[in-house]
Parts: C-alpha cells; structure tokens; sequence
C-alpha cells in the first residue's frame, strides 16, 4: 500500500511539471478597427441647430485631453434641412469669444465636463444667419459631408407636452433634503417619449440629466401618473454634496429649473441603448447592449429634435 502511495505521489509531481513546463506568453495582437464619425447633433424649440463631430477611438486609447482634442472633427460640411429650406451650418471654435454661451451646453451634449472644454480648441457647427430655429410638428433632415462620405439623418420635433404638477418632495429620514415630484397627464395617442433635465440656480452650470433620463408611454398610454426624480450629478464631480449623504437630493434652499423634453422614437432608441450601455459600463454580468444609433452609412451618435417645456420649482415653497 506505501508503495503504491509513494507512485501515485510521484505521478502527480511528473504532471505539475509537465504542465509547468507547458506554460508560454501569450501576445495578442488586437485588430485596429477604422475610425467611425460619432455625432451629436440636437435641435430645439426655438433654437438653432447644434451639431457637434467627432472620431471613435480604440478601447485601450488615451483619453486624456490631447486625445479628445485630437478626435474632433472640425473640417466637415454641414447641411439642415426642413421643407424646401437647407441651411449650411458654419463652425463656431472655442477660441472666438461668441462661442462662450454655447459652452454649457456642448458640455451638457458630449458628457464632457465644462472646465476641459475650456481648455482645447473644437469646434461647433450651428446656423450663424439665424434663419433656421427649431418649431414643433417639424421634421429636420442632417447631411454630413467628411472624408469623402456622406451621412445622413432625420429627426422630428414633437409637440412639448407639459407636466401637470412639478414641486419638490422632501424625505422623511433625511429632513431638509428630497427628490422631484411630477405629474404627468400622457396623451391618448399612443408613442410619446419623453426626456428629462434639471439644473439648480446659481450651483449647476447646465442641465444635467439623471440616468435613466428618457422614457415612454408603452405602459401608461393614455393616463395621469406621478413619479419621482433624483437629483442629476455630473460626472467624475468631486464636489462634497455630490459624494456624500447629500448625493442625488435637493436641498430645501435650491431653485430649480426643470426641463421637460419630448422627442421622437429614433432619439428615444438612441438614448436608451446609450444610457443602458452606460449604466452597464464595468459589469461583466451585463448582457452586451446594442447602441441604436439613426446616422446612416456607418456613423454614430444621434441627431435628436427637443419639444421643450420648462418649469422653476422653488424648493423652499411649502
């Protein structure tokens, strides 16, 4: 029996030593995929058209601000079209000093926060004549002329749609802080999508939006409902309310402007998949979600028509 033992205890050092000597590094050489044009393009009710461009990058790519700076697309033609109007849109860039109220909102477009915009040269295309600002039940066609293709999308502006009630709610384990409480009456026509954005006076610098900002009527065509809203914190903020107690909740002192959006189904697809791959970002039990995007050609990113409709809540009114 010993000897038996002291075979089977040999036998299996010969293997640990086989399978040792097996081992090799092993290099990947992972594929360089070709740059694709991402777009963030937007237009609202009354306002111009915003088109911002850029180039993908490499998973494993630098990301600081050089390597931002160096995936702009600044040399592209731009054309929006409505009815039998089309409007080549001109390029806005940081260093001309009529682009400085454009910064929050670019900020608020690319997710990019507002201090790095300010200190790298990109460009902006929008409607410097004037002549183009965005109408409800209006349908607006994009055309991106680059690198010798072309892309194109369509977007719509629908009717805003206007909450019936908007006030703030404050918690009753954390007395003097609280979430947003809505209202909302949806059409008896079914396919509406909404989206939402916040900003407090004097503390946010633009609209920010929570995640999970967009959703549809598929599950209350039709009815009155409230829900509820937290507040949005923009992202990496390392300010003290936004990484403590305070985290996603107003305060009883805060002003706040709400912006309650409807847009059409193909922004509504994009943002979705967007913000569902965003929340997923580092789970590796996540199933892989597909961005929808509705630039043709190869491109991605959205073109997206805003029916706005605005409110200032007053936290501290009872």
């Amino acid at each position: 029996m010993e000897l038996r033992i002291l075979k089977y205890k040999y036998l299996c050092f010969l293997a640990c030593i086989f399978f040792l000597a097996c081992e090799k590094d092993v290099t990947i050489d992972l594929p360089k995929g070709e740059p694709r044009l991402v777009v963030e393009g937007r237009i609202e009710t009354g306002a111009a058209p915003l088109v911002i461009l850029s180039k993908s990058t490499g998973f494993f790519s630098s990301t600081d601000a050089a390597a931002f700076e160096q995936s702009l697309v600044n040399d592209a033609e731009v054309f929006v079209q409505t009815g039998q109007q089309e409007v080549k849109l001109g390029t806005l860039c940081s260093d001309n000093p009529l682009i400085a109220p454009f910064l929050p909102q670019v900020s608020a477009s690319l997710g990019v926060p507002l201090e790095l915009l300010q200190r790298i040269r990109f460009c902006i295309y929008t409607d410097l004549t004037g002549s183009m600002t965005g109408k409800e039940n209006t349908q607006y066609k994009l055309r991106i002329n680059w690198a010798s293709k072309t892309y194109s999308a369509t977007t719509t502006i629908p009717p805003h749609i206007p909450l019936d009630s908007c006030y703030f709610r404050e918690s009753r384990s954390k007395p003097g802080l609280g979430v947003m409480r809505a209202t909302l009456r949806d059409p008896e026509t079914p396919g509406n999508y909404y989206r939402w954005y916040a900003r407090r006076i004097t503390r946010d610098q633009r609209f920010l939006r929570p995640m999970g900002s967009v959703f549809e009527d598929r599950f209350f065509n039709g009815e009155t409902f409230w829900f509820e809203v937290t507040r949005p914190v923009a992202i990496n903020s390392t300010e003290p309310e936004d990484i403590g107690r305070e985290k996603y909740l107003y305060k009883n002192t805060d002003t706040v402007i709400v912006k309650f959006c409807t847009i059409d189904k193909g922004a509504f697809e994009f943002l979705r998949t967007f913000e569902s791959e965003a929340a997923n970002l580092g789970n590796p039990f996540a199933a892989p979600i597909t961005v929808v995007s509705n630039i043709d050609n190869g491109a991605t990113g959205v073109w997206a028509g805003y029916g706005v409709w605005t409110d200032t809540v007053y936290c501290n009114k009872p």
